[in-house]
């Protein structure tokens, strides 16, 4: 629910503009991964987000 707290903020530098985010993240099991793997899954669950359009967010399981 936390994208939800960011789009309400206003920020007087971009005229009070909302804000809307698109999130990635990537959940994996200790000692199975290293940091290519796991920004890979971000990576990629981030451009699922995008595709699916404004405030979006995925949740990757990484498969070792």
């Amino acid at each position: 629910h936390f994208y939800k707290e960011i789009e309400a903020i206003h920020i007087s530098a971009i005229n009070h503009k909302h804000i809307s985010i698109s999130l990635g993240c990537c959940i994996y099991s200790k000692g199975l991964a290293d940091y290519n793997k796991l920004y890979l899954c971000s990576d990629q669950a981030l451009y699922k987000s995008k595709s699916m359009g404004k405030g979006r967010y995925t949740i990757s399981h990484l498969q070792c």
